[in-house]
């Protein structure tokens, strides 16, 4: 039988999960006002299992450590072609403010995916960022994969709008990073767009654009 669960409004997940839930959801849906990350914690590690991110606000360091598909409402939606027919974003921010080592998507696994959100380095509700081009920047990093692990073969990032992020953990004052990929193989990044991400907009590392 094909498991759902969906985390309602202000869900939360008594972690460790107990060990009486032995169980790995096939479809995941996240609504706001719950966790990405308790989401991606009872999703089934495998390639084709989708988290559905609703639209909403979520401040929170999201860690991927499966494989799986985690989807925005905008996933089917190129916002640089399109940005006006995308709906109201899943917009992810970072939940405080580190500009020398913070990313806001952290991927651990092959085989991923990430579509259709906003990631914003400029969490409304933080201050004490590093301003750039009126923004508070509160973090480094967008989306990375092997930026805390080894890089990670076969990850899809597609259709994400990445914006506001800024370090001051070295000499550069503006060196950030909306996509940062190390070390991976047969990596993906498409469709997305990149606003105010300091030095770089994408790495791809050793290079970097």
């Amino acid at each position: 039988a094909v498991r759902r669960f969906t985390l309602s409004a202000n869900a939360q997940l008594q972690t460790p999960l107990p060990a009486s839930t032995a169980f790995a959801a096939d479809t995941v849906v996240v609504n706001n006002g719950s966790k990405i990350n308790d989401g991606l914690l009872i999703a089934k590690d495998a390639a084709a299992t989708p988290v559905f991110v609703q639209s909403g606000s979520f401040a929170e360091s999201v860690i991927l450590t499966k494989s799986l598909k985690l989807l925005g409402p905008n996933a089917d939606i190129n916002p640089v072609t399109n940005l006006g027919s995308r709906v109201t974003e899943a917009s992810i921010y970072p939940p405080s403010s580190n500009n020398t080592d913070n990313l806001i998507v952290d991927i651990r696994a092959n085989n991923t995916v990430v579509s259709g959100f906003t990631v914003d380095g400029d969490n409304p509700l933080v201050s004490g960022g590093a301003s750039m081009n009126g923004a508070d920047c509160n973090a480094t990093a967008g989306i990375s994969s092997g930026w805390n692990a080894a890089g990670n073969n076969s990850v899809t990032l597609s259709r994400n709008i990445i914006k506001n992020l800024k370090s001051t953990g070295d000499s550069n004052t503006v060196q950030g990073a909306g996509i940062w990929l190390d070390q991976g193989s047969s990596d993906l990044v498409t469709e997305n767009l990149l606003d105010n991400t300091g030095m770089w907009g994408i790495i791809l590392s050793p290079n970097a654009y």
